[in-house]
């Protein structure tokens, strides 16, 4: 018997460049992460640092991010912010601070966020 080929299903025209519809690599995030408080209150810049930082980890849990990657996103002190922010709402952790190094920066992919509730305020409570 031959060997059957995976299944593929393309991106639709409108999530891509691509006629055929393939893609080499793709961000793949789930709901429950994206439905998640932490990720809801992250800046429009942290959540855009973190889709990148999906897309440079190609699914590992450890991964480096250099600065060649993120000074296309955006400056420096906005960059740190975003680290900041992201560490703060259990999303990444970082593994290695390698400034001194001239070598990238190693950081993983936390799981705290799953623990992480904010308190709702008297005002939004009353509010469904």
């Amino acid at each position: 018997m031959g060997r059957s080929k995976p299944n593929f299903v393309p991106f639709p025209p409108w999530e891509t460049l691509n006629t055929n519809g393939r893609e080499k690599k793709y961000v793949r995030m789930g709901i429950t992460l994206m439905n998640s408080i932490p990720v809801k209150r992250l800046s429009g810049t942290a959540f855009k640092i973190m889709t990148y930082m999906k897309k440079q980890s190609g699914q590992s849990q450890q991964f480096e991010f250099p600065r060649t990657e993120y000074i296309q996103i955006t400056t420096e002190p906005t960059f740190n912010r975003a680290i900041k922010e992201l560490i703060g709402a259990g999303i990444i952790d970082v593994v290695e601070r390698n400034r001194n190094l001239r070598k990238p920066n190693v950081y993983s992919w936390s799981l705290r966020w799953k623990n992480i509730h904010y308190e709702v305020t008297d005002a939004l409570k009353g509010r469904q």
